[in-house]
Parts: C-alpha cells; sequence; structure tokens
C-alpha cells in the first residue's frame, strides 16, 4: 500500500536533472541504513573525505529502533531516522526528512537498503538534481546513475563504486550556474 502511494507522488514530482559528476558537485545529500557501529565508522570516513574537498554534506540515516545506537554520535550535518519518526505506512515525518527531501542537491547517494522504504521513499521524492545507488534485482529503482550488482555489496564497496563512477564520468555540458545578479 505505501509503494502504491508513493507512486502516486512520484508521478507528481517536478525535478530539474542535471547530470553532473563528484568534481563538479557542491551540495551532497547522502542517505544510508544505520545498521552496525562498523558502517557507521566508514560512512564517517566517506563524509570527512567529501567535506575535506570542500563539499558541503547532509546526511540523513534510518536505524530500525525507537532509540539510536550506543554508538551513535549525532554531529551537525547528521540527522537520523527512527521508528518513531515514521507513520504506519512507513513514510518519514520529521520535520528534518521533508527538508532533506526538498533540498536541491546537486548529487544524492543512497547508501541505504534497497528494503529500508522509509529511505526510498526520500530518494524517490528527493528534488536532488542527480540520483545515485544500488536498485533491487530487476528494479531500477529514481536512479540517474545505477550502481548494479547481482548481490547486494557491502557499504565499503558500495562506496568505492559510488566515488568510482561519479569521479571518472565526464559530462558533456557543464552544470548550470545560478549567478547573482543583484543591483
Amino acid at each position: 500500500m505505501a509503494r502504491y502511494f508513493l507512486g502516486k507522488l512520484t508521478s507528481r514530482l517536478n525535478r530539474r536533472r542535471v547530470a553532473i559528476n563528484l568534481a563538479q558537485a557542491v551540495d551532497i545529500g547522502i542517505v544510508y541504513s544505520l545498521v552496525s557501529e562498523e558502517e557507521y565508522a566508514i560512512l564517517g570516513r566517506f563524509v570527512k573525505s567529501l567535506q575535506e574537498k570542500g563539499k558541503k554534506v547532509q546526511v540523513l540515516g534510518y536505524h530500525k529502533s525507537k532509540r539510536a545506537p550506543v554508538y551513535y554520535a549525532p554531529k551537525l550535518a547528521y540527522d537520523l531516522l527512527l521508528n518513531g519518526d515514521i507513520d504506519l505506512l512507513l513514510r518519514p515525518v520529521s520535520e528534518f526528512s521533508d527538508k532533506f527531501i526538498d533540498y536541491p542537491f546537486d548529487l544524492l547517494i543512497d547508501l541505504s537498503s534497497p528494503a529500508d522504504f522509509p529511505l526510498s521513499y526520500i530518494v524517490e521524492l528527493s528534488k536532488a538534481g542527480f540520483k545515485v545507488g544500488q536498485g533491487k534485482p530487476g528494479i531500477p529503482g529514481p536512479f540517474d546513475l545505477l550502481i548494479e550488482s547481482s548481490s547486494p555489496l557491502s557499504l565499503e564497496v558500495l562506496i568505492e563504486q559510488v566515488v568510482h563512477y561519479t569521479s571518472t564520468i565526464e559530462f558533456i555540458t557543464p552544470p548550470i550556474q545560478v549567478i547573482n545578479t543583484e543591483l
């Protein structure tokens, strides 16, 4: 039932797609499934490496519990969805998830498990210009660049693949730049 309503919403989605590589992207959104301390550390290193390159990164995770795990350290650019932030149809209902959906990221990287519907909901409705992620087998998802594999990739391998493909692809047209013409 949740997929049905999501399909209705995505059919009305109006977003401007802009092909962009990692070097060109300034605002980057990342969604991930918080499942272990090890994966949280891997994600933290990836986010730090992007920030060191001057990228503005916003991270949104999902943990299938009512409470954040003890190893989760709240950070300025990180938000975490918990079961209390999800309605009966598994849709995120928090203010920070609405802001994440509405923010026009240059690049949205989906590192979540394809089985986590709340994050799929966010990725599908996101107004990001370019979406990258791993789809379910046979279901491509809402991605402009799909990382495809016969079996689910580990977080570390998925990050390596995302970085590889978004770094090596050069697009013919440069991204549109907004020029401030205030007098």
